[in-house]
């Protein structure tokens, strides 16, 4: 009998390819990798479907890595849960996206539009492991360091397109930026936090959360110390 306690979500990663392939095991993932590679090696000689996992299993440096522990009940759990970092990722190689059937873009709509799954993912998008694979950073070609899950909007980019169209003329764009960045040092705001020093910039800082949740625990810091160099006593205000 299966033990999907054991159930674990992984991603096979090239530094040659951009996107990674998302799957998911109850065994170990070394042993789940030696399967895929000997999936690939029996395609190339023509004895096994193809796998859009070959796409980076083609490279000398593919290598697979644990995205989280994952125990459950069953196959169907688990296969949901790989499925929702292909969803919320978005940006990978996969194209059966595990836990459905049928026509991706129905499957898509009917699976937001069911409250549970809208409250799973939102819960699922505050999970640490899930953090850390949505901000996970990727070399694009142009050269830009950008967020897994902007990589894609990244690329429908003026800056992108300038780049694929006119790589001379993307490199004097990078320059003159390198430039001004350094021409203008960035502004230290109140709450720790550097950022271009222009007025609109600093100005739509200054309304975000990170600034007001850090000013907040600034003015809490500056208030305990109070308490505490008073001997207790809160000044009054």
């Amino acid at each position: 009998m299966q033990d999907y306690n054991k159930g674990k979500i992984y991603k096979i990663i090239s530094d040659s390819c951009l996107l990674p392939y998302i799957g998911s095991t109850i065994d170990t993932i070394e042993y789940r990798f030696r399967k895929h590679i000997t999936k690939y090696k029996s395609w190339k000689n023509g004895k096994s479907n193809y796998n859009t996992s070959f796409e980076i299993l083609k490279y000398d440096d593919a290598r697979i890595e644990l995205i989280e522990n994952y125990p459950c009940n069953s196959r169907e759990e688990l296969e949901k849960q790989e499925g929702t970092y292909i969803i919320i990722g978005k940006n990978c190689v996969n194209k059966q996206k595990a836990g459905r059937n049928g026509d991706y873009k129905e499957y898509h709509k009917k699976w937001y539009e069911n409250p549970e799954n809208k409250k799973r993912q939102i819960e699922l998008q505050k999970a640490p492991a899930i953090k850390a694979y949505r901000s996970e950073k990727i070399e694009c070609d142009c050269g830009e360091f950008i967020s897994r899950t902007n990589l894609k909007n990244h690329r429908k980019s003026s800056q992108h397109k300038l780049f694929l169209e006119n790589p001379e003329e993307y490199k004097k764009l990078k320059n003159r930026l390198k430039k001004e960045n350094e021409d203008n040092p960035k502004y230290k705001c109140e709450c720790g936090s550097e950022i271009k020093n222009q007025t609109r910039f600093i100005c739509l800082h200054k309304k975000t959360k990170k600034h007001i949740d850090l000013m907040n625990c600034k003015n809490l810091d500056l208030m305990n110390y109070k308490i505490k160099t008073k001997g207790g006593v809160l000044d009054k205000v």
